[in-house]
């Protein structure tokens, strides 16, 4: 389904409509012919849709007034759109974005809407990588956050190797790893083997792109996201 965004006429325009698809790159709007991707069907993408079945059957099996409580919960958050904007949640989203950020930590569903929204915040996220003749040997993260540790999750996104010139993955990035919970407010994590696991090894000269955001264990809440990419310097 498309967004669009109104000025005197038409002023942003985002997502599928029919056969195009709208979007923004640096130089400006665009639009081109939606292209269907053939379904891999893959043990990741098995899981996701098996978690959204897990949460929209959970909410189904909530009382009324179970319902009400995450419909009246609702305004009190929101989330930001593709144009920037804030837009608020529905009852019915506000319960399936936090469950779906508890299950990707390994955490039980919740039926009671938070009512504590403190979340800790990034403050730094860097990577850094170690490659020798025949490939990657390290792959460290160093993470730092504001609040308490040990009540949080850190969840990683990443990308299979790209192009050094690319800069824009977000549709591309997938969950590799989580660390559940923190030991501490600054953590530096060898993720090598669990990148590997997701996306296979990358070679030299490719651009590896790697995001964060921290859970908080207890009500599912998110924080903002950060996000850093390096490009795979060929050791010769």
């Amino acid at each position: 389904m498309a967004i669009i965004k109104m000025g005197q006429f038409v002023a942003e325009a985002r997502n599928k409509l029919g056969g195009l698809v709208f979007s923004r790159n640096t130089y400006g709007a665009y639009v081109r012919t939606k292209i269907s991707p053939i379904n891999p069907s893959s043990t990741p993408q098995s899981l996701v849709r098996a978690r959204l079945a897990q949460v929209s059957q959970a909410w189904r099996g909530l009382t009324d007034a179970q319902r009400s409580a995450w419909i009246q919960a609702a305004p009190n958050f929101s989330r930001i759109n593709v144009f920037g904007d804030s837009v608020p949640l529905t009852g019915f989203n506000l319960h399936e974005k936090i469950n779906l950020n508890l299950l990707n930590i390994g955490e039980s569903l919740i039926t009671v809407p938070p009512s504590d929204t403190n979340v800790a915040g990034l403050t730094q996220f860097e990577l850094s990588l170690t490659y020798v003749e025949g490939g990657l040997t390290e792959m460290n993260l160093k993470t730092e956050h504001t609040g308490g540790a040990a009540d949080h999750a850190l969840v990683l996104f990443g990308t299979p190797g790209q192009s050094p010139g690319k800069s824009f993955v977000g549709p591309e990035l997938r969950q590799f790893h989580k660390i559940s919970p923190l030991s501490n407010a600054e953590t530096t994590t060898d993720v090598l083997t669990q990148y590997n696991a997701r996306f296979g090894a990358p070679t030299a000269d490719q651009r590896v792109f790697v995001r964060a955001r921290l859970i908080k264990i207890a009500s599912g809440l998110p924080s903002g996201r950060m996000q850093d990419s390096i490009i795979i310097a060929d050791a010769a």
